[in-house]
């Protein structure tokens, strides 16, 4: 994810995080924006019907 559907920081880097966080802060209208898109990318790609297929398609694998 990246500023187009939510904000990344380098794990273990406090400051890194920081800077996000006070980004989201400084910036509520593209936060607003970030979160719709965030939403919708998890919405599409996430899609209960695929899921379910995807999970019966592996379990005949286990016949």
């Amino acid at each position: 994810m990246n500023k187009r559907s939510g904000l990344t920081f380098e794990t273990g880097n406090a400051r890194d995080l920081a800077k996000q966080i006070i980004w989201a802060i400084q910036n509520p209208v593209e936060l607003k924006k970030l979160a719709e898109n965030g939403f919708n990318w998890q919405k599409d790609k996430f899609l209960i019907e695929d899921m379910a297929r995807k999970h019966m398609e592996f379990y005949k694998t286990l016949l």
